[in-house]
């Protein structure tokens, strides 16, 4: 059960194509190859379909759960599919949450 302290952060995305799919992946492990003409940065450990909104925008908020140790971290991407794209997909910068 999620404490009543959790911080929710934004993972947001934009300039995507308008309502389309898009796959978050995200870990605790950094993996960083090579994947669909770009980086795969995360592990992917954990992907969920998303859509898109009609300004081919995303707000998906994430809660960070207090008592998570110092020094922590978990990445998250998105990729999506895109027919201009390198192998028909585009990414997303990967990001770190990191526990301070």
């Amino acid at each position: 059960m999620w404490d009543v302290l959790a911080h929710e952060l934004p993972i947001t995305l934009t300039n995507a194509l308008e309502n389309s799919l898009v796959f978050l992946i995200g870990s605790r492990f950094l993996l960083q190859a090579p994947f669909e003409g770009g980086v795969l940065i995360p592990q992917p450990d954990i992907l969920l379909g998303l859509t898109t909104d009609a300004t081919g925008g995303i707000f998906f908020p994430v809660l960070w759960p207090p008592g998570v140790p110092s020094g922590d971290s978990f990445y998250l991407q998105y990729w999506i599919p895109d027919p201009a794209g390198p192998f028909g997909y585009a990414s997303s910068n990967g990001i770190a949450l990191t526990q301070p």
